[in-house]
Parts: C-alpha cells; structure tokens; sequence
C-alpha cells in the first residue's frame, strides 16, 4: 500500500498542523502575557466603574443634604415670618393697650377715678411750696417727740398724727 504523495502530504498536513498546535500552547509566554493584559484590563475597567459608582453615590448623598437643608431653611423662614407676624400683632395691641382713651376708661371705669372740679384745683407760689415742705419738718419732728413721749401720754400721739394727716392731705392736695 503504497501512498501517493498527495495522501501523503494529506496525513502530513494533519499532524503539521498539530504540531503547529503544540508550538502555540508551547509558546507560554505569549499566551501568559496576554492573559496578564487581559487581567489587568479587566482590573482597570473594575477599578473605573467602582470609581464612577462612588462618585454618583456621593453626589446623590450631597443632592441630599443639600435637599435638606434648603427645607430646614425654609423651615426657618416661616418661623421667622411668624415669629415677625406675632411681634407685630403685640406691638399693635400694646398701643392699643396704652392708648389715652384706654386708660381712660380703666381709671374711671374700675378705679373709680374722676376728674377733678375747678374749686379742687391749687395753685401753689414757691412761698407755699415753702410752707409746705417746713410743716413737713415741723411734723417730722412732732411725731418723733410723740415716739418718744408715747409712753407718757398716748393722746399727744393722736393729735400729732391728725395734725401730720391734714398737712400731707393739703400738701397732697397742693402738689397735684
């Protein structure tokens, strides 16, 4: 059995191309560089959207402070505007409060206050006013004579403070 050279070079073309094969898987370090390159792209493209996934999620974590902070300020705002809202009301009810007409009223109506007539109404000279602060010494002097004379005779105490009464009710009286 004898071969022709065309089946020949048809086993032979088989077994070259596997040992075409063999060289290439010989070849390691082609193989083991490549599988490196690939490993370290691998890494990088990793490395990159880990990267990218950090940064979106800080920037929607600040989007969020951010967000809260601007409700708390507009939280501040309206208790600004109320707190404005209700100074104003208290200042308007204090000048209603201390209106003339109101007091007024108060002083007539629950104090009983009137307005005095013309016949009750003193004018005094600066020779009066002397008078009048002189007799408040004189009964500053009496009363301190009947503190110390009390035990001896108890009436000497009543009339000094009738006598003392009617000056400060006219002195009173005078000075108003």
């Amino acid at each position: 059995m004898a071969m022709s050279s065309s089946a020949h070079a048809q086993v032979l073309a088989p077994s070259q191309a596997s040992e075409q094969r063999r060289v290439k898987v010989l070849d390691g370090k082609q193989a083991k560089a490549r599988e490196d390159a690939r490993r370290a792209d691998i890494v990088r493209i990793t490395l990159s959207v880990a990267t990218l996934l950090m940064f979106l999620l800080g920037l929607t974590f600040m989007s969020a402070k951010i967000y809260s902070a601007g409700v708390d300020i507009n939280h501040l705002k309206n208790e600004i505007e109320q707190t404005n809202t209700l100074a104003s009301r208290a200042e308007l009810e204090l000048g209603q409060m201390a209106s003339l007409e109101r007091i007024e009223a108060y002083a007539t109506e629950r104090l009983g206050m009137v307005y005095p007539a013309a016949n009750d109404i003193y004018l005094l000279s600066e020779d009066s006013a002397r008078r009048i602060a002189e007799g408040q010494q004189q009964i500053a002097l009496a009363e301190a004579e009947a503190m110390s004379g009390s035990e001896e005779n108890p009436r000497w105490r009543e009339i000094v403070y009738g006598i003392a009464g009617l000056f400060v009710g006219t002195a009173s009286a005078a000075e108003n």
